[in-house]
Parts: C-alpha cells; sequence; structure tokens
C-alpha cells in the first residue's frame, strides 16, 4: 500500500483527540492510546514528506459519539471479573463518572466540525497537519493548558539545559512563525 501511496502523492488522516494532547482521571488508557496516535502521526508525516505525502490527525474533542456507552457496557460486562481491590475502586470510580457523563450525552454537539476537518485534510491544497476541533472554547483550552503544562515540565526537567522565561517565549515564537 505504501507504494500505492507514495506514487499517488496521497493523504493520511489520522483520528486522534484532544485526550491525545492532554489527559485526565478517569480516561487514562483512552489518552495512552490517542497519544500514541499522535506520535506515529508525527513520525510518518516526517517520514513521508520528502515523498509528497500529507499526514494529517484531527483531534475531536467531547462530540456527540458512542463511545460512552462502548465503554459502560465493556465495564458492565467485566464487573466483579477484578481481583484486586484497587482496580475495583478505579473501575467504580470511571464508571461513575462515565454514567454520570451519560447524562449529558444527549447535550453533546453534533460530531459534523470534525468530519469537516476531515474533509478538509483531504481535499485542501494546503491541508494543515492537525485539526483541533473542539465544541467548546473550555475544552480548546483544557488541551492547551495540559499541553503548556507538559512543556513547562519538561523545560524544568531539563536541569542545566533549561530555558528562562524569555526564551520560552522565543521558542513559542519561532513555532509560530514557522505556521
Amino acid at each position: 500500500m505504501l507504494p500505492f501511496l507514495i506514487e499517488s502523492r496521497g493523504r493520511i488522516v489520522n483520528i486522534g483527540s484532544l485526550g491525545g494532547i492532554a489527559s485526565t482521571k478517569p480516561m487514562g488508557a483512552y489518552c495512552m492510546t490517542k497519544f500514541a496516535v499522535e506520535a506515529y502521526s508525527e513520525v510518518i508525516a516526517s517520514e513521508l514528506k520528502r515523498y509528497g505525502v500529507n499526514v494529517s490527525v484531527v483531534e475531536p474533542g467531547d462530540y456527540r459519539t458512542s463511545l460512552g456507552d462502548n465503554v459502560i457496557g465493556y465495564v458492565k460486562e467485566r464487573e466483579g471479573e477484578r481481583n484486586s481491590k484497587l482496580v475495583r475502586e478505579e473501575e467504580a470510580e470511571a464508571k461513575k463518572w462515565l454514567e454520570e457523563t451519560k447524562e449529558n450525552y444527549g447535550k453533546r454537539h453534533d460530531p459534523q466540525p470534525v468530519a469537516l476537518a476531515v474533509l478538509h485534510a483531504l481535499v485542501s491544497s494546503r491541508p494543515r497537519f492537525r485539526y483541533a476541533v473542539a465544541p467548546s472554547a473550555d475544552q480548546f483550552n483544557w488541551a492547551l493548558d495540559g499541553l503548556a503544562e507538559r512543556l513547562v515540565q519538561a523545560n524544568q526537567g531539563g536541569g542545566e539545559h533549561a530555558l528562562s522565561r524569555e526564551e520560552m517565549r522565543n521558542l513559542l515564537d519561532r513555532a509560530w512563525d514557522k505556521e
């Protein structure tokens, strides 16, 4: 398939999530998989760019889908299978959180903006690499806050190589100018 993709100068559109930019309890397993989609997309984008293949990742927020129902069903099917008290407690907490959020499913936004982002990535003459598609400013800001926290934490862990606040601003300015 790769030779055909290269020959046709095709496109790859992966579906990530805002949960692949920032994570939250009790969505650890979901967020881990979406972080992996982010990394995979970055790697294949850099590998395939020289062949003219565009790679995009669409990162939807909390839109109306069947994900919550599917997870609740999975958790219910496996109730009582856990031997560890800690795992049972975490599972109960996750189930409670999912049930509470299920009440808001009907209020969630229609996923059409996600489909439009995928369409843009597929047909645009200048597709973007990332399409963060959030139904609200709060969700978008939550993801960016999480990303900014990780950036600051990574810098603080840099020891003698850590950047000053001004150098961090310059880093952001350089990244902004690349776009």
